[in-house]
């Protein structure tokens, strides 16, 4: 997470250094706002993840900011380490040190939204990326019932009779051998039998939508 991080932090001072930056091959005026910059920034920086963002992420850094704006609607940077842990983000004191250097440098010590959100975006991303991955392990072993790492076609039915709404539990009890067979055939990638966790995450992409900042790091 840190390369992701710092990258960000890197283009927090583009809009103040020297009469103008080259940016992603492009000259850019250094009276370009924050958002200008990020657009001109190459798709695998960690600063684009502003645009990967849902609208009610953008929503809770808005709230937090809000909370802590001036009359000239900027924040002091003093006050980024409860602003993060408000959003359920466990900062570093390096990390702390670091975004408080560069605000202090390149805009006298005051944030404007833009500058939080870039701040921010790329460890909402990771934090989410994280939780999602504990939420389908927690998915998989329902399904792997005697815990040996893959899901068998009898431990499939199980699952879907017993660990589910009344409703699931009724077509589960309409599936055929022929129904499982197909299921499993479709989630088992190599051929083995079994479904590993891998083939299991690739079948599930739905567990890892609607994910918010409302996440503990641990």
């Amino acid at each position: 997470m840190g390369n992701i991080c710092s990258e960000a932090d890197d283009t927090i001072s583009e809009a103040s250094k020297g009469n103008k930056q080259t940016v992603n091959g492009q000259v850019v005026k250094t009276n370009s706002s924050p958002i200008e910059i990020i657009e001109r920034l190459p798709s695998t920086s960690g600063a684009t993840t502003v645009w990967n963002l849902t609208q009610r992420q953008r929503d809770e850094c808005e709230e937090i900011f809000s909370v802590f704006e001036e009359d000239d609607e900027k924040v002091d940077v003093k006050h980024i380490a409860p602003m993060m842990r408000a959003l359920n983000y466990k900062p570093t004191e390096e990390e702390i040190t670091s975004i408080t250097d560069r605000v202090q440098k390149d805009h006298d010590s005051k944030m404007i939204f833009q500058i939080f959100l870039q701040i921010m975006a790329p460890r909402i991303i990771k934090a989410n990326e994280v939780y999602a991955d504990d939420k389908i392990q927690a998915a998989f072993e329902r399904f792997d019932k005697d815990r040996d790492g893959v899901i068998t076609a009898s431990e499939l039915r199980i699952a879907l009779q017993d660990g589910f709404c009344p409703g699931m539990k009724k077509v589960a009890e309409a599936l055929t051998d022929e129904d499982i067979a197909e299921v499993m055939n479709e989630a088992d990638l190599n051929g083995d039998g079994v479904i590993s966790y891998s083939e299991f995450k690739e079948i599930i992409p739905h567990l890892c939508e609607g994910l918010h900042t409302s996440v503990k790091i641990k």
